[in-house]
């Protein structure tokens, strides 16, 4: 009897005993997985951390800032986390940190498998250009080029969009611009530059710091000191028949010391053996080139033209001109007829022969 007795206290105490073990092994396998969380920097700089919403494996709701390197975070399985991006603008409107990563919040893997992810951040920056305050009412010309984007005085100062830490950034003062006020006896010629270490009229640097970039300009009287320019001209093609459809594109630049001369006119004309006549007047664009498509008239004689560009000079610029035949300038205009008469009277000539060969070529039979 002792012994049943005792075998069923051993019973029940093993029972307990499994019992506990199982509730010790399941407190020991906790539902847990693991979150490999960071953040990179791409340009320099630092951004304020980004914050991790989880929740633990105690349950409790818990906030991390990342770091630069790998944070491990034991966290509850298949819960719910997030990142607050934190304040991505620092300091001022024209710097800031970009994150393009588009997982903002996601659940915990229910497997207990690490999952790994990681924040990539883009310094970008604000560049703003200006000129000499004076200029900005005295001139409706295009002061400056922003990659490739040509803005008046009276859209300065100009702020770029938001450029990447290290992208290259091309701008160009123009020069000399011509008074809004005056434009016969004055006009405008670039000094200096001046911010973000930039010296040169024109430039092409990389972007490591936000600022302004101001063009410094000089107040000058034309009539005193007009600037020498200098033109060419081209035909393409120098040989065009005057009875079709084809033209000839008359094109040329007209500079300055090297530097295209924009929004000017120049006048084209042909020299006819006796006189020089007006044909045209195309204008500069921004690089100083001109081009205009001549339909030569079909009442043109045929034979070898000169062609003529001319610029009469403004306030600012001395006038000159370019001659086709000349050095650093293209061949005459050679006019030709697009149906070629002689020919086509030598046929009929021809034909006529034969219908005379013919005629005696039956009498004799």
């Amino acid at each position: 009897m002792r012994k049943t007795h005792s075998a069923v206290i051993l019973t029940a105490i093993l029972a307990l005993a499994m019992v506990f073990m199982l509730n010790v092994s399941e407190v020991k396998a906790a539902p847990e997985s693991t979150l490999i969380v960071s953040y990179t920097i791409t340009g320099g700089g630092k951004p304020e951390a980004p914050i991790i919403n989880y929740v633990d494996v105690h349950g409790k709701e818990q906030k991390c800032p990342l770091n630069t390197t790998a944070d491990r975070l034991l966290v509850k399985k298949g819960s719910k986390w997030s990142v607050t991006p934190g304040n991505t603008i620092v300091g001022s409107e024209v710097e800031q940190w970009f994150s393009k990563n588009e997982t903002w919040s996601g659940t915990a893997p229910a497997n207990g498998k690490p999952r790994t992810y990681v924040w990539c951040y883009t310094h970008q920056l604000k560049v703003s250009f200006d000129v000499t305050r004076v200029l900005k009412t005295d001139t409706s010309s295009v002061v400056v080029t922003v990659a490739g984007s040509d803005k008046t005085a009276a859209q300065l100062p100009y702020t770029t969009n938001w450029i990447n830490s290290g992208t290259p950034l091309f701008y160009s003062f123009e020069s000399p611009l011509a008074s809004t006020s005056h434009p016969l006896t004055t006009y405008y010629t670039w000094n200096s530059t001046i911010g973000l270490h930039q010296t040169l009229q024109k430039n092409t640097f990389p972007v490591t710091t936000a600022g302004t970039i101001t063009g410094n300009y000089l107040r000058e009287q034309s009539q005193t000191n007009p600037i020498a320019t200098s033109l060419t001209v081209a035909c393409s093609p120098e040989t065009v028949n005057k009875l079709g459809t084809e033209t000839t594109f008359i094109s040329g630049t007209l500079s300055s010391k090297g530097i295209g001369v924009a929004g000017k006119t120049v006048g084209l004309s042909y020299f006819d053996g006796l006189q020089w006549t007006q044909m045209a007047t195309a204008t500069t664009a921004k690089s100083g080139g001109y081009q205009y498509s001549w339909d030569v008239p079909s009442t043109l004689a045929n034979g070898p033209y000169a062609v003529k560009a001319e610029f009469a000079g403004d306030a600012a610029y001395k006038p000159c001109s370019a001659t086709t035949g000349t050095f650093g300038n293209g061949g005459h205009l050679f006019v030709v007829p697009e149906y070629l008469w002689g020919g086509l009277t030598a046929l009929v000539a021809c034909f006529v022969a034969l219908v005379v060969f013919k005629k005696r070529g039956k009498r004799s039979s």
